[in-house]
């Protein structure tokens, strides 16, 4: 089934907003503007031109896991299917290899590997399942950003005439390759990349970690809008004007998460927050508004899933020798992945667990595996909502011969556990007893929490994300005529620049409050 036709959208808060009176003269001023280009990753080289203006070339050739399409106007999506990057030791004689996203090559190991951290007998030995795999969730984000843009493709009524696209890339959960990522987008792609000769340049960014690209690009006026960046720090708009979100800022969830422990009368509570900007800053948020009702907070740990061995069973060691019976967690469900194994290993129980919004909806927790020590952790969820559709939409994924698109791919070894073969040359050579598949399976006999669609919370905000952005390019391009009520373009999107974007983000302000209110 494709996506949704049709002039209005079937969810609430995505209906075409009124639009934007265009004049004229701003129409002129707007393609005086001189496009933008950066000099960025992977290696930049400065040359002059024939006129001697300096100009950028990009060196090498990028390899980011990724999903793109051609279209008149481009949305860039950063998202973290891998959950980590191989570390890379280098002299800083030669350049160093490029780093790969852990398991991206053995997509198809999906079982537990015994990690020894400590070889401390008393310590027992702290395993735990390679979390760095590729996450279904996060690619699930990734195919609604797709499904989105396809549906607007196919609305009548809010970019008439006109194709979005989308380039996509895995930043394996790693900020720096975040920030890289960024980097790549707001360059001109790379040969190769697209059939066109003169590709679209990026309108806007869907993202998840903001703070890194918003610090790396920002400045340049490129707009980004997130579906699960909660710190309140992004409220600053003097640090981050181009920033927009679809998720309400934690510092609503730190007022909420007071006056729960109020509510139930906790006055002694431990704290494990992120170590970064997440957690610090939504802790400190916290706990301002949790001591006005007389609460101590008797510890404050941090937590990050690239911790080692030591940090993480000083962190065991804390919470087993305190008194304390009720802990808010602030983190991440990658974060807290080891420290919640070695918790059900150890068989730590008796606490209740204060989640925040990152893992308060997470399936692990609820395995008959981890409830005798997780059961009953109480936390504030993201709004969820159905989309039909969405489903029909998942089942018709399928692998491509594009390297370009590779993420399918891998998701498809992964999701049928084999090594994909889609050219029958190549069942000629490296045949071993690996699983082979050809492309030809059937999702539809999959049973997987992947296809549930009835209970979408990010991928909803990644949904309303990309609405958000279609509404600011349609301000910002198409006037309305007042005799008929029709629309007509207005604006030259051969000539249309990022930072004009910015300028038409009250649409994406007002889904952020309708989002908040809810």
């Amino acid at each position: 089934m494709a996506p949704h036709k049709g002039g209005d959208s079937l969810y609430p808060a995505l209906q075409p907003g009124p639009v934007a009176q265009q004049q004229p003269q701003q129409i002129r001023a707007l393609a005086l503007k001189r496009p933008l280009r950066l000099c960025a990753s992977p290696s930049p080289s400065i040359e002059r031109n024939v006129d001697g203006d300096l100009t950028c070339r990009v060196m090498g050739k990028d390899t980011m896991s990724g999903l793109f399409k051609e279209g008149d106007l481009v949305i860039g999506g950063v998202f973290p299917v891998f959950g980590g990057i191989e570390q890379i030791h280098t002299l800083f004689k030669t350049e160093p290899p490029r780093a790969n996203c852990i398991g991206q090559f053995h997509p198809e190991r999906r079982s537990c590997e015994l990690v020894l951290l400590s070889q401390t007998p008393q310590l027992g030995l702290l395993t735990y399942c390679v979390s760095n795999r590729f996450d279904l969730r996060a690619f699930q984000w990734v195919q609604m950003m797709v499904f989105a843009v396809e549906e607007i493709n196919m609305n009548n009524k809010l970019l008439p005439n006109i194709t979005l696209g989308y380039r996509i890339l895995d930043n394996c959960a790693s900020p720096a390759e975040t920030a890289r990522a960024g980097l790549l987008l707001a360059n001109k792609p790379e040969e190769g990349e697209y059939v066109s000769s003169c590709p679209s340049p990026i309108t806007a960014f869907i993202t998840s970690n903001s703070l890194n690209i918003a610090r790396a690009i920002g400045g340049f006026g490129i707009p980004l809008v997130s579906y699960t960046s909660t710190c309140s720090c992004l409220s600053n708009k003097r640090e981050f004007p181009t920033f927009s979100r679809t998720i309400p800022s934690d510092f609503f969830q730190a007022k909420a998460l007071a006056q729960l422990v109020k509510h139930f009368g906790w006055t002694w509570i431990g704290v494990i927050q992120a170590d970064s900007e997440y957690g610090i800053v939504g802790v400190q948020s916290f706990t301002k508004e949790v001591v006005k009702h007389g609460v101590c907070i008797a510890f404050t740990e941090n937590i990050f899933s690239t911790y080692s061995a030591t940090k993480i069973l000083h962190l065991l060691d804390t919470i087993k020798k305190s008194t304390v019976k009720v802990i808010l967690a602030f983190a991440s469900e990658r974060d807290l992945r080891v420290l919640m194994q070695e918790i059900v290993r150890q068989n730590i129980t008796g606490i209740q667990w204060i989640a925040s919004e990152a893992w308060i909806t997470a399936a692990r927790p609820s395995t008959v595996e981890f409830f005798r020590s997780f059961g009953g952790t109480i936390g504030f969820a993201i709004r969820k909502m159905a989309i039909p559709p969405f489903k029909e939409f998942l089942l018709n994924i399928r692998p491509s011969l594009d390297s370009a698109n590779n993420l399918n791919n891998i998701f498809w070894e992964y999701i049928f556990g084999c090594t994909l073969r889609l050219k029958v040359e190549s069942f000629q050579q490296n045949v071993s007893d690996t699983k082979i598949c050809t492309g030809q399976e059937r999702l539809d006999k999959i049973e997987n929490a992947f296809f549930d669609v009835s209970q979408l919370r990010e991928s909803y905000n990644v949904h309303n994300a990309v609405y958000a952005v279609a509404h600011a390019l349609h301000d910002l391009l198409f006037c309305e005529k007042e005799e008929n009520n029709t629309i007509r373009l207005c604006g030259d999107i051969a000539r249309i620049e990022p930072w004009q974007v910015s300028k038409m983000k009250l649409q994406v302000k007002s889904l952020s409050l309708l989002l908040q209110l809810h």
